[in-house]
Order: structure tokens, then C-alpha cells, then sequence
């Protein structure tokens, strides 16, 4: 919670248990006796495009996530500034997980959650039906002018709630090579609402695999051939103990990104 002023408490949460693939926060207008004045709730982008607009400035002394108050100046709690300057959310646990904006470069990053299930793909040409993955996140790093999608990421992991010391696997199959994502000839659409991001995987799914990045060093399964491999998921779901690691957690992955 954020205290500007004696007489009034701003303050943000963040939804963690809702079944959603868009996080919501809450956020609570108190006056010095804890008393709630104002109650709000908004989707993450409601929350993002307020942050954007106001670029963490004091936010006007009218106005509150697009809502007219009183005279007091409110600022923003729950996000935390970073050198550059660029701003974040913390984690979350469903859809997009994190949003970062980095005002120097103007790039912005958002991490997505996609859950262990088995996916429809395709082999070159040919159609596969329940292919097991493992629990995967996926990366956007975004150009602020453009918005068109710069590098796209995917890792495996094997936690269920993503933290900042969240470990980065391996994706096991192909298409990817040091968590980087080759989509070949196929692009990915200009985002215009950050939300999008939280669906551009099926993109990925739906775009043809082939065997480019793939060895036998990409699991421990012991399979060297792809379409052997894929066979062997059918319907399966993917062992976590067959991830390997590529050493790095997602904290320090969204460092070196912030970096750049």
C-alpha cells in the first residue's frame, strides 16, 4: 500500500485464484480509519493501457484509472519501477503472468502461462491429434512503435505457480532452439490489445512443425527421431523428468531481455 497523503490509502491487488485467462486487480480507495471509500475491479489491459497512459507520473488529481475522485493526488502501488526507467507487474499465476514496459528502448514483455495439456499439431504436412506438452511459457518481446511481435520465446516448466525463481527447461520438441522460436515463413500478428498475447501460442501450435532445431539433446527421452517421438506423445502426457534445463530462471531471463 502506498500513502501519499495522511487522509487517503491507494491500493492494488492482484487476482491469483481466479480461473481465467486474463488476470484481473482490485483496486481500494481507504481514508486514514481503513474505511473503503471506492472499490474497483479491471482487467489486466484496463490496468496496463492506465500505466501506459499516465507512464507512472503522479496519475492526475482527478481522475483514478479513468474514474473521477476527489482532490487528493493517488499514485500506483503494486507495480515496481526498475532502472532504465521500466515498469512491471508482479507475478501472476493464470494467462499472462507478467508486463513489462521499458521506456528506453520501447519494447514492452509479456509472459504467458499456457497449462500441461495435449495439443493438435502438424508434421510438415501431415495432421497429429493430442500431443502431450509440458507445462509451457511463452515470451513476447514487442516493439512499442510497430507493435509487432520482435523475438517470441518457449520454455517448459515444471512449476505449477511461476515466480521469479521459476526454472526454464527445454521445449522439447522442435522449432526452437535456446528458448528462441523459429515460425518459419509464418508471422504473427500487429498487437493492438496486450491480451492478445495471452492466445498467440495457438499460433504456434498451428503452424507446421518440422524437424529443424531437433537432436537428441532436447529431452532425455532417448528418441533421436521427431516423428518417433511425437508418436510416442500421442495421447500421452509429456514426462516432466524427460525436461532438460537451460540453467536459467525466468527472473533472470526478463533481466537479460530488459538489458538488451
Amino acid at each position: 500500500m502506498n500513502n501519499r497523503d495522511s487522509r487517503r490509502h491507494y491500493s492494488v491487488t492482484w487476482s491469483e485464484g481466479v480461473h481465467s485467462s486474463i488476470p484481473t486487480c482490485h483496486v481500494q480507495i481507504k481514508n486514514q480509519n481503513n474505511v473503503v471509500l471506492s472499490d474497483y475491479s479491471m482487467t489486466f489491459n484496463q490496468f496496463a493501457e492506465a500505466i501506459i497512459d499516465t507512464e507512472l507520473r503522479e496519475l492526475h488529481p482527478l481522475t483514478i484509472i479513468g474514474h473521477r475522485k476527489g482532490m487528493e493526488r493517488l499514485s500506483i502501488c503494486g507495480i515496481r519501477k526498475v532502472g532504465k526507467p521500466s515498469y512491471e507487474t508482479p507475478f501472476m499465476n493464470k494467462g499472462i503472468v507478467k508486463y513489462i514496459r521499458m521506456e528506453k528502448s520501447k519494447k514492452e514483455i509479456v509472459v504467458c502461462s499456457v497449462p500441461k495439456q495435449k495439443w493438435d499439431m502438424y508434421y510438415y504436412n501431415d495432421p497429429l491429434e493430442k500431443i502431450g506438452h509440458p507445462h509451457l511459457l511463452f515470451v513476447y518481446l514487442i516493439d512499442m512503435k510497430s507493435r509487432r511481435v520482435d523475438q517470441m520465446f518457449c520454455f517448459a516448466v515444471k512449476q505449477s505457480r511461476i515466480s521469479s525463481d521459476t526454472e526454464l527447461f527445454k521445449y522439447p520438441y522442435a522449432n526452437v532452439t535456446n528458448g528462441s522460436v523459429c515460425m518459419g515463413g509464418n508471422s504473427l500478428p500487429t498487437i493492438t490489445d496486450i491480451n492478445q498475447c495471452a492466445t498467440l501460442h495457438n499460433l504456434f501450435f498451428g503452424s507446421p512443425s518440422t524437424n529443424c532445431y531437433f537432436d537428441g539433446h532436447r529431452n532425455t527421452s532417448g528418441i533421436t527421431e521427431l516423428r518417433e517421438l511425437y508418436s510416442k506423445m500421442q495421447d500421452t502426457d509429456f514426462p516432466d523428468a524427460w525436461l532438460l534445463t537451460e540453467k536459467i530462471t525466468i527472473q533472470q531471463l526478463l533481466e537479460k531481455q530488459t538489458k538488451i
